[in-house]
C-alpha cells in the first residue's frame, strides 16, 4: 500500500463537497484484485508496474 501511495498522484476529488483521497480506495482495490485474482498454480510472483508516461 506505501509503494503504491508513494507513486502515485493524489488527485482533488470531490464527493459531497467533501475532499476524498481516492488514492488509497484505489491502492486498496488493486492490492486485492493482485490478491483474488493471482494464480496460485504458478511460480510466478503477481507484479505491480507504475509507469509514468502512462495514465
Amino acid at each position: 500500500m506505501q509503494f503504491i501511495s508513494k507513486h502515485t498522484d493524489d488527485r482533488f476529488f470531490l464527493i459531497d463537497n467533501v475532499n476524498i483521497s481516492v488514492r488509497s480506495a484505489i491502492a486498496r482495490e488493486i492490492v486485492s484484485n493482485i490478491l483474488v485474482h493471482r494464480d496460485f498454480g504458478s511460480a510466478f510472483p503477481a507484479k505491480l508496474i507504475i509507469q509514468k508516461d502512462k495514465k
